[in-house]
């Protein structure tokens, strides 16, 4: 049996607000610039063409695959393999790369170590552990929280008197 299942695939239930988180993020990528939005996260299939770039190792040059596309993963990339499996991990941390599908679980979990702690303990508990998640995405997480939005103060604006 494999171990490298993803935590979206092993729960088949999809809450309203993972729906909601992912239809923010689908919105914030849609609002990238076109050259950006394949690159700004790493999607499953995405994951396996990297994967497969780095298995070919030096032989990739003579498969037809796009030169740049290859430098660009060998630069960012590498394989590691954990408990019998490879994994995608990034080169310079060489922290697992967390996939799209697995955002919310991922930032969920990370939250509720921090007891709703906040962006910046958020961000810390996640980069000890994964790479490759953008802080735009732990930003739609932290705006979807109830709890947290309830526990954030109201801001009143100080208006001034006339003299």
């Amino acid at each position: 049996m494999a171990a490298a299942t993803t935590i979206t695939e092993v729960t088949n239930e999809v809450s309203a607000d993972e729906k909601g988180f992912y239809s923010k993020i689908d919105a914030h990528i849609q609002t990238l610039a076109p050259k950006m939005r394949g690159k700004w996260v790493i999607t499953k299939t995405m994951c396996r063409d990297i994967m497969n770039v780095l298995k070919q190792g030096k032989a990739g040059g003579n498969t037809g695959i796009d030169p740049q596309h290859r430098a660009w993963c060998v630069k960012y990339f590498k394989l590691s393999n954990l408990v019998g499996a490879d994994t995608l991990c990034a080169i310079d941390t060489e922290k697992t790369v967390v996939m799209l599908e697995a955002f919310y679980h991922i930032l969920h979990e990370a939250h509720e170590q921090t007891g709703h702690g906040g962006r910046d303990k958020m961000r810390y508990e996640i980069s000890q552990h994964y790479s490759w998640i953008p802080s735009k995405a732990i930003d739609i997480f932290l705006s979807g929280c109830v709890a947290c939005q309830v526990r954030k103060p109201v801001k009143n604006h100080v208006v001034p008197k006339a003299i």
